[in-house]
């Protein structure tokens, strides 16, 4: 073990293992759909992308139901709570 090695902290030793798994399943998702490892990570981006411009238009359809219906933060507080029990009372 080289100097080098050592001086790695453990954090960093843990970050470096889940890239390298990050990889190998990259590379093992790759050839099971039979993709390249860029057109998947191409397709991977893509998605990310689709998904982001979907929460930025949604963002605003939420605010614009606030304002219509004078809604508050104590509001949207009660609504959940009575959705999660209502949720809970089912199981």
């Amino acid at each position: 073990m080289s100097a080098k090695d050592t001086s790695i902290s453990a954090k960093k030793k843990e970050q470096i293992q889940a890239i390298e798994a990050t990889d190998d399943q990259l590379t093992i998702r790759a050839c099971l759909s039979f993709f390249t490892r860029s057109e998947l990570i191409r397709e991977a981006a893509r998605l990310y992308i689709q998904r982001q411009s979907q929460w930025n238009d949604l963002f605003p359809l939420g605010d614009m139901a606030v304002q219509k219906q004078h809604l508050n933060e104590h509001d949207v507080a009660a609504e959940v709570k009575a959705v999660r029990e209502s949720k809970s009372t089912l199981s």
